[in-house]
């Protein structure tokens, strides 16, 4: 007998659980495969696992030849190489808040091993179909549900687990977990058990040959899980005999509500919720309990392997023979959650696990709260002893421990830095997340340690589990040997090990991804001088999270989640983003920004406090955050603890002039100007004590008269020392002629904040370039590109950001067209016309672009975007036009204007530009009257037409063009256009050489 499925979509049967999630909107679980990517049906596929780690970029073996998880590459060992798929679909309401959450996995062969076993290849490939159609059905009918209330949440997991894995069987059960906000949660099973050789299904009848006597024992089994159960949460027994409860029993198999799996020791039942109670339920029937062996065939009940690995289900008890007495044990083990009521919205989160054995149970949690993923929990048994091996990711790094079942008691065991191993081979090309292998054979699991470094470097390992709970990891060297070391810890956990923080920026690394910021086009100011722009200072529309593989960066990007932040943001933990935005509006400052924490992939955000972050401790457990407040115009300094961000643990304030250096695991260090060119070094530490460490005195740098001193936050703290770089420039030109460098011994002691502990040291050096504007080569030559005034050109490209990474460079550069009107002197201004992001592979000669603010103009034939939106990529413009010796369009002469709209007058600039135009000029107007509703797109023959039948011959503005001997326009930098002129009033873009490569009529209405 098989195990038919008939099941309904469990929206449906579980109409009560939805319904009481439609009026709380609660239930978030953060768990390794979650994940989040806005798109246009802002529902996406998850991108991450924290504990993944390159095996590429290690020095043990190439990905190819990564040895099997069952400790062998010899393919005579038919024991099946099992991996894990993790993914998750995601969906929000209209109010982008997370409203769907759909985790799954399943379990593929290793596709060396899939080769040889090609029919249960095919079976369990046909069992995930089944597996993901359920998935998919789910999560189709969450989102239709999810279309007629933002008020509707809805989480499902559908796990899969394998009960057995050896050279004769694999078992397997998927587990789906409806989460609801009554007591009881909706559970629903699918299990499959095969023969290995031949990938047939093993049906009940295979392995049972007495069904009487088997389903006496179990029925009797399952009626007391399910007393037990109601008794516990309903006060009252079941109402069904040992006859009613086989029934049932055999008519759950039939109709699909019951599943089972062929275990290492006997047979577990998988009975759905609402099948005896509201509870779901499992009863084992053991084959040592045939003491005749007349129950089961002798095939199964006689080939009881001595070791054996089974997956446990969480939150599902797992019945065995622990020690070959013939007695049933019993263990469960089960994650916990706690419930975080902040933010807007209330979630679930992973809080640690539990662990229950016959009469013992104990809790365990990480040391920081929510920094754990989901758990995975494996039992192993060999002989008389029995052990559970836990793995989960913790801070983005792998964690696993051991736990001896002994006596009836828990003991811990040891616990190591890594984490099951990946295999990029195996994965399908949709995949964002690699699968892991899983620990078929203890004697020999492949995982990845953590090593740590200034790097985070990983290498790949054996791990092999000891009966009495010792791990044992054995480094697999270049050559393939192994180098054995017990774990540090012998008898204990591992020491808590300090995470650094790898990296800041406006570009960060990700899970073996770069993790850049796509700010929206409002998100700048309108000008700058030189081009080089800054946020706006208002708030604007939210931007993107975005990702892309810094070894194929020409596959393009992947939407993380929204973000509204700017400047630097903080990647801790490989899981948060710390940083700041704007928001707009006071709570009784006039500092508008805000420090906001983002929970990564899923995005959901959590505000600390006003102000920006100035920097983060190295070990990632503290933060510096600076606002001010006015009446009096106070400078206010706050260290916050990055796991306990509700209250400030030390501040300073402060009425003069004070700026931020940098911090050590233990102390934020401040620079305050005292009077004239006189500062202090200030030390606080994170309990809030205050030390004047130091005088600075630069009056001997005041060369050019008045200094103040720059910093770039490249100070550090080595030997007891702090170091830090001043630089100093001439005037408002911002010229270049000094720096100093200052060493401070840093306090360890008690000291009083009157009084100055030490003598700074000041060394003052000038260096042959300026500091601040030194380049990588390959960016020197592009970084500022400015038009020369005798070309007639007004574009600019600016180098705004770059960050160097091993594989290469992330930078953004942008196109920008001069804005005469607000130049400050001699310094030019120049307004953002477009900003496209690129990376440039290192040893590569062009930069691949990974994406552009606006996409090309006239690609639509739909004006309404660009007359309505807040930023375009145009200029207003005065144009007349060149045409060439047979009279077409190849250029324009134009002045740049100013209008607010038809109800404002027009301002001109007085100041003259040229540009010829691309080979691909689009000429966008409308197509019969000046509405906004029906465009065309047209090229320059278009646009000459029309100028030339609107326009009388005396009356006409198409000029002849002057060229020099290479066919170019030259520009007439002596002409203006007089009163008596007439021109076209319209919009000009330009392409990437700074032609003009579009133009439209500005439509005043």
């Amino acid at each position: 007998m098989g195990n038919k499925r008939m099941r309904k979509l469990l929206s449906i049967t579980m109409s009560m659980v939805m319904a009481c999630s439609l009026t709380t909107g609660c239930g978030k679980l953060l768990t390794r495969g979650g994940g989040a990517d806005s798109d246009d049906t802002s529902v996406s596929d998850s991108t991450t696992k924290d504990s993944e780690v390159n095996l590429s970029e290690t020095n043990s073996i190439e990905s190819k030849e990564v040895p099997k998880s069952d400790g062998t590459s010899d393919s005579s060992d038919n024991t099946p190489i099992l991996l894990l798929h993790t993914d998750s679909d995601y969906a929000v309401n209209s109010k982008n808040n997370p409203a769907i959450h759909v985790n799954y996995n399943y379990l593929t062969l290793d596709k060396e091993y899939a080769q040889s076993h090609e029919a249960l290849d095919k079976a369990l490939e046909s069992a995930n179909e089944e597996i993901l159609a359920l998935e998919s059905e789910c999560f189709d009918q969450a989102k239709e549900d999810l279309s007629g209330s933002d008020d509707y949440t809805f989480d499902a997991n559908y796990y899969t687990f394998f009960r057995r894995a050896d050279g004769k069987y694999l078992s397997l059960i998927n587990e789906c977990c409806t989460f609801g906000t009554f007591d009881f949660d909706y559970y629903s099973f699918i299990a499959h058990s095969y023969y290995v050789e031949s990938g047939k299904e093993i049906e009940l009848s295979d392995i049972v040959a007495d069904e009487d006597a088997f389903y006496t024992i179990l029925s009797e089994k399952v009626k007391a899980v399910v007393d037990d159960d109601l008794y516990i949460y309903m006060g009252e027994y079941s109402n069904k005999d040992a006859e009613d409860f086989v029934k049932e029993i055999k008519d759950s198999l039939e109709d699909g509500t019951c599943s089972f799996t062929l275990d290492p020791q006997g047979v577990t039942f998988w009975f759905d919720s609402n099948v005896f109670s509201p509870m779901c339920a499992s009863a084992t029937v053991l084959f040592c309990e045939d003491a005749d062996n007349t129950i089961f065939n002798e095939e199964f009940s006689k080939d009881i392997p001595d070791e054996w690995v089974m997956q446990m289900p969480t939150g599902d008890r797992t019945y065995f023979d622990a020690n070959g007495d013939g007695e049933e044990n019993s263990v469960i083990a089960s994650v916990t959650y706690g419930f975080n009521t902040g933010g807007e919205y209330e979630y679930l989160y992973v809080s640690g696990f539990h662990l229950a054995y016959e009469e013992d149970s104990k809790s365990y949690s990480p040391e920081y709260e929510g920094s754990a993923g989901d758990y995975n929990f494996f039992l192993y048994h060999k002989g008389d002893k029995n052990l559970i091996i836990e793995d989960h990711d913790e801070f983005g790094y792998g964690e696993m421990s051991c736990y001896i079942l002994e006596d009836g008691k828990i003991k811990d065991g040891d616990g190591i830095n890594a984490g099951l191993a990946y295999s990029w081979d195996n994965a399908e090309d949709s995949e964002d997340i690699a699968p892991v292998f899983l620990p078929v054979n203890m004697n020999k699991v492949l995982v990845i340690e953590e090593v740590g470094g200034e790097e985070g470097e990983s290498i790949a390992c054996y791990l092999s589990v000891s009966e009495d709970g010792k791990l044992t990891l054995t480094e697999i060297d270049e050559d393939g040997d192994e180098d054995s070391e017990e774990a540090d810890n012998k008898g204990g956990k591992s020491e808590d090990k300090e995470v650094d923080v790898a990296w800041a920026g406006e570009a960060v690394y990700y899970n073996d991804q770069i993790l850049f910021r796509q700010y929206s086009s409002d998100a700048y100011r309108y000008n700058a001088l030189w081009g080089e722009l800054s946020n706006s200072d208002m708030q604007y529309i939210k931007g993107n999270l975005c990702t892309f593989d810094p070894n194929a960066p020409e596959n393009g990007i992947k939407t993380i989640c929204e973000d509204d932040g700017f400047g630097d943001m903080y990647l801790i933990d490989g899981q948060y983003i710390y940083s700041q935005k704007e928001t707009g509006y006071s709570n009784n400052s006039s500092d508008m920004r805000r420090v906001y924490k983002t929970s990564l992939p899923d995005g959901e955000q959590e505000e600390i406090c006003t102000g920006a972050i100035e920097g983060f401790s190295p070990d990632g457990k503290h933060f510096t955050v600076y606002n001010y407040t006015l009446d009096p115009y106070t400078h206010n300094f706050y260290i916050f603890k990055a796991g306990d961000v509700d209250v400030d643990h030390a501040s300073y304030q402060t009425e003069k002039t004070t700026i931020y250096l940098t911090m050590d695991n233990d102390n934020a260090y401040l620079m305050e100007k005292e009077d004239d060119d006189k500062y202090i070094i200030l030390q606080i530490n994170n309990e809030g004590d205050i030390y004047r460490l130091a005088e600075c005195d630069f009056s001997d740098m005041a060369e050019y008269g008045t200094v103040y001193p720059e910093y770039t936050k490249k100070g550090y703290v080595d030997n007891g020392k702090l170091h830090l770089q001043f630089d100093f420039y001439e005037g408002t030109g911002h010229f270049y002629y000094a720096s100093a460098k200052v060493t401070v011994p840093i306090c360890e002691d008690e000291g009083s904040f009157d009084d100055v502990l030490y003598e700074a040291e000041i060394e003052d050096f000038s260096a042959d370039e300026d500091p601040q504007t030194l380049l990588p080569d390959k960016l020197e030559d592009i970084a500022y590109d400015y038009p020369e005034q005798e070309s007639g050109s007004a574009i600019a490209n600016v180098l705004q950001y770059y960050k160097v990474f091993d594989e290469g460079i992330f930078y953004t550069m942008a196109q920008c067209h001069r804005e005469p009107l607000d130049d400050v002197g001699w310094r030019e201004s120049y307004m953002l016309l477009n900003c496209t992001y690129y990376f440039l592979p290192a040893g590569a000669k062009e930069a691949s672009s990974l994406f552009t603010l606006f996409e090309a103009p006239g690609s639509r034939g739909d004006l309404y975007q660009y007359e309505y939106y807040e930023r375009q990529p145009t200029v207003y413009a005065y144009a007349r036009f060149y045409a060439d010796e047979d009279g077409h369009l190849v250029g324009a002469f134009y002045e740049t204007v100013y209008t607010g709209g038809p109800e404002t007058p027009t301002e001109t600039s007085d100041v003259y530009y040229m540009g010829e135009f691309s080979d691909d000029f689009k000429f966008e107007h409308p197509k019969d009257d000046y509405t906004i509703e029906d465009f065309v797109v047209e090229d320059a023959k278009a646009l000459e037409d029309l100028i030339r039948s609107e326009y009388s011959k005396e009356d006409i503005i198409i000029d002849d063009g002057v060229f020099d001997e290479n066919g170019h326009l030259v520009y007439e930098s002596d002409r203006v256009f007089t009163s008596d002129e007439y021109v076209y009033m319209c919009h000009i873009c330009f392409d990437a050489d700074g032609k003009i490569n579009y133009i439209r009529p500005v439509i005043m209405e």
